[in-house]
Order: structure tokens, then sequence, then C-alpha cells
């Protein structure tokens, strides 16, 4: 932030207190037009990531494994310089009543599998930071349960629409929950759906930060 190049910097409102001068900013999810109607029949468990070191994998499959009755799908992208993580995760998989693992799907795809997805499982290793991962907001969008660490950085970005887990036993009971149906998990997923079209689809988000941009770089030129 102190570089004479830097015109300012942009971080998740949970991070802000640690960046003092930081602009906060929520993810804006610009393209939840193109996501379709939710399927009559939601049966699938499924995780969606970028491919890195970061998931907890071990827990993962640990409550996969328990989970074997359901449809289970792993979505993960080749990122740069990790391109070898989709495979090695596919490679483990193969060793185990295994879910599906399917790498480099077209978004587009994606938005179809959301719309079948029943629980929505994100994971991360202990101990790393968490950010607002859009693929929880997707998840919401598509009214998917989701099912998530137990911290704060969930709170920030769900509110109180996710379900907080600390063990794959945990997992294992959430999943269980949700596939059991009825009137209370039809109403957490319009719940779901309509807090992530509220809180990160408004088009007023992408002018407020338009607003900011423009006020930071106006005062940028004024420094130098």
């Amino acid at each position: 932030m102190a570089h004479p190049k830097c015109v300012g910097v942009w971080a998740f409102p949970h991070q802000c207190p640690h960046l003092p001068g930081a602009h906060a900013l929520v993810p804006i999810f610009t393209t939840h037009g193109h996501m379709p109607k939710p399927a009559q029949s939601r049966t699938r468990v499924a995780s969606v990531s970028a491919g890195l070191p970061k998931k907890d994998w071990p827990l993962l499959f640990e409550a996969m494994d328990q989970l074997a009755d359901l449809e289970r799908t792993l979505v993960l992208a080749r990122s740069n310089g990790l391109e070898h993580i989709p495979d090695e995760v596919a490679a483990a998989a193969a060793l185990r009543p295994a879910p599906e693992v399917r790498i480099n799907l077209p978004h587009a795809e994606v938005f179809d599998l959301l719309a079948q997805t029943s629980a929505l499982i994100y994971t991360v290793a202990p101990g790393l930071p968490l950010g607002m991962p859009m693929s929880v907001i997707e998840g919401l969008y598509a009214g998917a349960c989701v099912v998530t660490p137990d911290r704060p950085e969930m709170e920030a970005l769900c509110a109180t629409r996710f379900r907080p887990y600390r063990t794959a036993a945990d997992i294992v009971a959430h999943v269980r929950d949700i596939a059991s149906g009825g009137p209370l998990i039809e109403e957490e997923r319009r719940r779901n759906h309509a807090y992530a079209l509220d809180r990160f689809c408004d088009p007023t988000l992408g002018r407020r930060f338009h607003r900011a941009l423009s006020d930071a770089v106006t005062g940028w030129r004024a420094r130098y």
C-alpha cells in the first residue's frame, strides 16, 4: 500500500481490520443469470474448487467414503503451477469407493451440476486463511445446503446460512440430514438463494466499487 504506484487495496470485509486503509469489497457474482433453475430431484453431494493444496483432502475423502451410497462429485480446476494436484486427487479417489472426479469442467457445466446439488462441501486445511470462496457463493445461489469449516470467516461470508463442521463425522451428519429432505430443508434452500441474491448479486455492488476505484485514482493522481 505504500508503493507509489499503488492506487489502493481492496480486501474482503473480514480482512480489513488487519489492513488499515484497505477498501472492503464482497465478491460480486455477475454471472448468476446464467445459472439454470434447480433440478426437481437434488441428490448430488459435491465439492467444487480450484485444485489447490489448501483443501483438506484427507478429511474430504474420509467423509465421502462414509457417503458412498450417495451420488458424489469432486470438481477441480488446474491452477497455474499446481497443475498436478487434480491428477493426484483423481488417483487417490481411484483407490477407494470413489466419488466422480471431473477436471477443468466448463463453468456452464459447473452451474448445471450445482443445480442438481443437494449438499455442497467446502474444506480447507487447518490453520490456513480463508477468503470468501466463490464456489460457496454459487452454491448458496443455486439453493444448495453448504457445509463449511466452523470458522468466523465462513460466518462473515454466509451469516447463518451454512452448516459448520469440525470433523468428518460432522460433515456426514449434515449431509445425511440434508438428504432426508422435508420442509425445513426446502426452506433452508430458499433462504440460501435469497441471501446470495441480495448480498452478492446486487448491481449496486459494481457501481459502488467503480466509484471507490475512481475516487482512489483521483486521490492517487493528486498525490503524485
